[in-house]
Parts: C-alpha cells; sequence; structure tokens
C-alpha cells in the first residue's frame, strides 16, 4: 500500500550520487557538506541567533519553495525527454549518460527535500506548539532548506559541467 508514496529509494539514489567519480566510492567530505553542514546552518539560525519563522517568513518560504519545485518537475520531464530521443548518442558517451541520471536523481531529490520543507513551514505557522516544538519545526526547516539550496547548486554545477564539455567537443575543427 504505501509503496506508492515510499521514497526512500530517492534517498538511497542521492546518496549513491555522492561519490568521486575517479574511485566509484564514497567522498567523506560530500557528506559533511551535504549534512553537517546544513545541520550547523540549523543550529545557528534555530539556537544560536534565534530566527524566527514568523508568518511572513513562512509565506516566503512556502511560495519560494513551491515555484522551485514546480520548475524542477518541468527540468525532470525535459531531462526525461532528452534522455528518451538520444538513446544512441548516450550509449557511445556513458559519461553524459551518466551524469544525466545524476543530475535527475539530484533534482528529484531537491522535489523530495522541498516537499518536507513546505510541510514544516506549514506545520510551523500554525503556532500551536511549545517553543520546544516550534524550535525543532524551525530547526527542521533550516536544515532543508540549506540543504535543498546546496542540492541545488550541485545540480547547477552538474548541469553546467555537461553544458561545457558539450560546447567543447562542437567547437572541434571538422576534418
Amino acid at each position: 500500500m504505501f509503496n506508492k508514496v515510499n521514497v526512500l529509494d530517492i534517498v538511497k539514489n542521492h546518496l549513491g550520487t555522492l561519490i568521486d567519480d575517479s574511485t566509484g566510492n564514497p567522498r567523506p567530505l560530500d557528506f559533511v557538506l551535504f549534512f553537517i553542514f546544513p545541520l550547523s546552518i540549523a543550529t545557528a539560525l534555530t539556537f544560536y541567533f534565534k530566527v524566527k519563522i514568523d508568518g511572513n517568513l513562512a509565506g516566503l518560504l512556502a511560495t519560494v519553495l513551491s515555484i522551485v519545485t514546480g520548475l524542477l518537475f518541468n527540468l525532470l520531464v525535459l531531462i526525461f525527454d532528452i534522455s528518451g530521443r538520444n538513446k544512441e548518442v548516450f550509449k557511445k558517451k556513458e559519461r553524459v549518460s551518466n551524469f544525466l541520471e545524476q543530475i535527475y536523481i539530484n533534482i528529484s531529490f531537491s522535489i523530495l527535500i522541498a516537499i518536507l520543507a513546505v510541510i514544516l513551514v506549514i506545520l510551523r505557522s500554525f503556532n500551536i506548539w511549545p517553543a520546544i516544538g516550534a524550535d525543532i519545526l524551525s530547526f527542521g526547516v533550516y536544515f532543508l532548506v540549506s540543504l535543498f539550496l546546496l542540492t541545488l547548486l550541485m545540480v547547477l554545477k552538474r548541469i553546467d559541467t555537461l553544458l561545457l564539455e558539450d560546447f567543447k567537443e562542437y567547437k572541434k575543427p571538422i576534418n
């Protein structure tokens, strides 16, 4: 019954993209960047700077995350369309195929994180939580938004690398 909404594979696949391409092994610094760093940001904002999520911030976060999530869904469809049309090219260019697959996985993970963050923002905006519950929800929002932004930067970097490699190939002289 819950198989249709089980998102653990999305998380597992995303974690599988945090590897060193040359060795195929996980890179500990990636886990520090993508999990310890957002935890540090969330801790600082929640408990040190005591940044509260008020109605304005909740509305802004929910709006921005919703809009970006919609755009990311469109990007998933675009990548799916590109990969479907160019199967022969991707058979010859395994690196391009792997990169597109990783980008697809990372975008799916970004969408998942944004959805979770919006849910926490909505829960936090109800203001029915005691102070500790509100802080925990705020912490979750800050962690997820930080993770979301870092993952988007990784997607941007991967798309940039992929396109620059392609552009370099087009600039080669034709014999």
